[in-house]
């Protein structure tokens, strides 16, 4: 047992993916050997092993319309080269640089070989591949100095939890520039948090990137598994009922 987690609660906070708005007092899911619970560790796997999709994704906003496409069409005279979504490829070099930042750290802890250079795309899929299955070791690394974005910042200590959010996070920014909107469905039950009739689940766009169902009042946010329990709770006193 880590005595630096011993007796704490998950540091998501609110944000704890198995948060209990229900305790007196409210708490988030206490730790034992990691500063991170093991559902928002889940719930950080998921979204690493994401990252490699957003990259891919991000890579689009980049390339021309097919209204652009057509007005590359020879007139005459050489038209003028089609910007680059500026945005997109910042968001790119960050997740490239996060990436393969705490890759390096990984690496150097667990004793692994150090990697060739290669290509970003290719730098993105090879450091998920390393820290997806490790976030549990890097929620542990002691505050680490980096440059937190990019070559370009000031080198700051980051420890490896924040280092797991800051990579959920950039997750997060790829989907909202990649505009995945869902078409949202009102779910029966009550919030455990507020108490109000506003659960709502998001349609998943991919099988490996599930949404969660939350509540639009407070934004209390349950995996769909939990939820599901839930409802099996809530609908079979009811179904009983009807058989009798």
């Amino acid at each position: 047992m880590d005595d630096t987690t011993s007796g704490r609660h998950c540091v998501s906070d609110t944000r704890c993916r198995a948060y209990d708005r229900l305790a007196k007092p409210p708490a988030a899911a206490p730790v034992t050997t990691t500063p991170l619970c093991d559902d928002c560790l889940t719930g950080a796997e998921r979204d690493v092993r994401s990252l490699v999709y957003d990259y891919v994704d991000l890579e689009q906003l980049q390339s021309p319309s097919l209204s652009q496409a057509l007005q590359m069409q020879p007139s005459g005279k050489a038209a003028p080269p089609m910007p680059l979504n500026g945005q997109a490829e910042a968001l790119q070099a960050e997740i490239v640089h996060v990436a393969t930042t705490w890759e390096a750290e990984i690496r150097a802890r667990a004793r692994l070989s150090e990697p060739p250079r290669t290509r970003p795309g290719v730098a993105v899929q090879r450091a998920v591949t390393i820290l997806a299955p490790r976030l549990r070791q890097l929620a542990r690394i002691e505050p680490t100095a980096v440059y937190p974005t990019g070559p370009e910042d000031d080198i700051h200590d980051m420890t490896g939890w924040e280092a797991i959010h800051h990579l959920q996070h950039l997750h997060q920014r790829a989907r909202g520039m990649l505009g995945r909107t869902h078409r949202t469905v009102h779910l029966p039950g009550t919030c455990s948090g507020c108490g109000l009739d506003e659960l709502h689940r998001d349609d998943p766009r991919e099988a490996e990137d599930p949404c969660d169902v939350y509540c639009a009042s407070c934004h209390t946010t349950w995996p769909h598994t939990d939820y599901q329990q839930y409802v099996t709770q809530l609908v079979w006193p009811n179904r009983v009922q009807v058989a009798a």
